[in-house]
């Protein structure tokens, strides 16, 4: 079973060591592919693009996107 800490998350004193940062090139294109595949299959889940309707499925998407923008920017950070 595994349960507990990974191998290698505290020294030996018992203090836990730093997890450094990921790369922020592939976070980026993760992030990239990500959101061009939710343009891509929301507003074209309309089946037609003759309507308005595409037009705001689009604006609601990227809205949606960005809404945890304001409570992780504004909220006090957990450490």
């Amino acid at each position: 079973m595994v349960c507990g800490p990974r191998l290698g998350k505290y020294g030996p004193d018992g203090k836990p060591r730093p997890i450094p940062g990921h790369d922020t090139t592939i976070v980026m294109l993760g992030t990239f592919i990500l959101a061009f595949g939710w343009f891509g299959f929301n507003p074209g889940s309309t089946l037609a693009g003759t309507d308005n309707r595409i037009a705001v499925i689009a604006g609601d998407t990227m809205l949606a996107g960005g809404s945890p923008l304001p409570s992780v920017r504004w909220s006090p950070s957990i450490s």
